[in-house]
């Protein structure tokens, strides 16, 4: 994968925290076999998690399918609230097989 753009899960003061003793981080991803500069035209968020916020585990990416036939996922963010649940916003760009 290219990774780029990573953020914390944060709570809602915008403090990064871990979730039953699992940090996680939200990036956004392509396939490697998408060249470097277009990686954009097909970055999805994918997610990551480690207990020493050092050895990170790809956990998968983040929604199953692009948003509503979207060709690609944009600059996000994940906040923790009411201790369990976590909330994503995120930019749908594009169409699905379009640049």
């Amino acid at each position: 994968l290219w990774i780029w753009d990573t953020w914390p899960l944060t709570d809602l003061d915008m403090k990064p925290v871990s979730y039953k003793g699992w940090n996680v981080i939200f990036s956004l991803t392509a396939p490697r076999e998408v060249d470097f500069n277009d990686r954009h035209w097909v970055a999805r968020i994918g997610y990551f998690y480690s207990r020493d916020a050092q050895s990170w585990e790809w956990g998968g990416y983040l929604h199953d399918h692009f948003a509503d036939g979207y060709g690609r996922e944009w600059a996000g963010s994940a906040v923790l609230t009411q201790g369990s649940t976590v909330q994503s916003f995120w930019t749908a760009s594009g169409e699905t097989g379009t640049y």
